[in-house]
């Protein structure tokens, strides 16, 4: 099913993780190989099946924001030479995720939790930090799109995770749902660089920015 897809890219996002002692990758069989935040990458190629694969092909990076869909449609995708990618980088999963959380840690010290909210990690979970999310709630002295556009100007690139949320997407919009928790949560959150190329000059660098804005 489609939330069954939605959470299976989920659980390969957080490859590596652990909740309640059981590993994730034992819940899952395969990796994301094409996209940047992912912890494993690889080149990205191949075949669209579908009349309306030149509509499908990259919604997430369209020239209208990205992460907008206006078709529903399956990636089917994977060369030897990307699985064989993968499969070294698995080797260096561990340092990644390593360097993954000791930058995550950095940030739950030097960013006020107050002023940006972020979730909370359970005590019997291993976060891999696919992502680091702030939030930025109405009423800020500084709303999420200009801290934005501010943080972008110094340099430090950021994203949202995920703009336009499911039920809001062209192809789902007939179902009707409210879903107004979703709907905040897609306004205020801003993802903060966390990956492993992130330096401690960087990371300064970044907490330095949101404190000064």
């Amino acid at each position: 099913t489609p939330a069954q897809r939605g959470a299976g890219m989920d659980l390969l996002g957080g490859r590596g993780g652990r909740h309640r002692g059981h590993s994730i990758r034992r819940e899952c069989c395969g990796v994301k190989l094409a996209q940047a935040a992912s912890p494993c990458r690889a080149p990205e190629g191949g075949v669209g099946f579908a009349h309306v694969r030149a509509a499908l092909r990259h919604q997430a990076y369209s020239a209208g924001g990205g992460y907008r869909h206006d078709e529903v449609g399956y990636n089917y995708r994977l060369t030897e030479m990307q699985a064989a990618i993968g499969l070294c980088q698995l080797d260096r999963l561990e340092a990644v995720t390593s360097a993954r959380r000791d930058n995550a840690a950095f940030y739950d010290q030097a960013v006020d939790g107050v002023r940006f909210p972020r979730p909370h990690v359970l005590p019997s979970s291993f976060h891999v930090y696919h992502q680091y999310v702030l939030r930025v709630p109405a009423g800020s002295r500084v709303q999420r799109d200009p801290l934005q556009s501010e943080l972008d100007l110094r340099g430090i690139g950021t994203g949202v995770h995920y703009p336009v949320p499911v039920h809001c997407q062209q192809p789902y919009r007939e179902l009707g749902a409210d879903c107004p928790a979703a709907e905040r949560a897609s306004s205020e959150m801003l993802s903060i660089p966390v990956h492993p190329g992130v330096s401690e000059a960087d990371r300064e660098r970044v907490a330095a920015a949101l404190a000064a804005l």
